[in-house]
């Protein structure tokens, strides 16, 4: 690099405590020697410090009943590897994983392992914070559903209703939010109101609930959980098919899994298999 080019470097801090100089010389190994005593090459280097930069929501609060937060989910693009510290600027021991943080306040520093060096110098203050918000403790409950029809037999295109209940056998609090899959049935069509109303004479309270579906099944999710000893009603109507044949049986199962079931512990009770038959009558 020649006199001029090396000028030519923007340095836009004459802290000389951000700066170092490195000198360059030609050097002969068979006689040893350097080409001059003194050189003129110089080059100055900056340090410069540099925050890790995170997405916008810095934010976490954890979904009940999950008890950590992925930190590295936060992270906008890294250009090397980051550390996470609990303080800001990186005193101690860095989170040991980042995958997996309790509730608190973190912060992220640049680190270079080849050498050692963080992008912030000790002392320096990381503005890369992400705050974890405790989650409400999930409880006890045990939960289970229970289905109610007036009749199993299907028509040419009968449609009846079906309540599922929802309810909680012990005195616990579920605290987290709860969810059941209803399945999905290739000879009938299923479908739901996000309203409170009314199914075969119960007041079912469907707005407590919303409600999701794929390819398989009716996934419901409360808003809240349920309450100890408590219980909600959820009304579907079951339609059959115009091409589904007689004489057939399909089983329908309403599942509440054990990671959705808002800190349930006791899973024999977690599912309810209904059998519904086509007739031409």
């Amino acid at each position: 690099m020649t006199a001029e080019e090396a000028s030519a470097i923007p340095v836009g801090n004459l802290d000389p405590a951000n700066l170092k100089s490195y000198y360059a010389f030609y050097y002969a190994k068979d006689f040893n020697c350097y080409n001059v005593s003194v050189s003129d090459a110089e080059l100055k280097f900056m340090y410069t410090p540099t925050q890790v930069p995170l997405k916008p929501q810095t934010n976490v609060f954890l979904s009940c009943p999950a008890v950590t937060a992925d930190l590295t989910a936060f992270e906008e693009n890294p250009v090397t590897q980051v550390r996470w510290f609990n303080n800001n600027t990186h005193s101690g021991l860095p989170v040991f994983d980042p995958k997996a943080v309790p509730p608190g306040d973190y912060y992220a520093f640049y680190y270079e392992w080849q050498t050692g060096a963080y992008s912030l110098k000790p002392g320096q203050v990381s503005n890369a914070h992400v705050h974890v918000e405790s989650a409400v403790p999930a409880g006890i409950p045990d939960l289970g559903p229970l289905l109610t029809i007036n009749s199993l037999i299907f028509s040419q295109n009968g449609s009846k209703d079906f309540v599922v209940k929802i309810q909680n056998g012990n005195a616990e609090n579920s605290n987290c939010s709860v969810y059941f899959k209803v399945s999905k049935l290739p000879g009938f069509n299923i479908t739901y109101s996000t309203q409170a109303g009314q199914s075969n004479g119960i007041n079912t309270n469907n707005d407590f609930w919303t409600f999701s579906e794929n390819g398989s099944y009716i996934t419901v999710t409360s808003k809240t959980g349920i309450a100890g000893n408590g219980y909600s009603y959820i009304g579907f109507t079951i339609t059959r098919n115009g091409d589904t044949p007689d004489d057939a049986k399909q089983n329908l199962s309403v599942t509440i899994p054990i990671a959705g079931g808002g800190g349930e512990t006791n899973i024999g009770n977690n599912q309810t298999i209904t059998g519904f038959i086509t007739t031409s009558n």
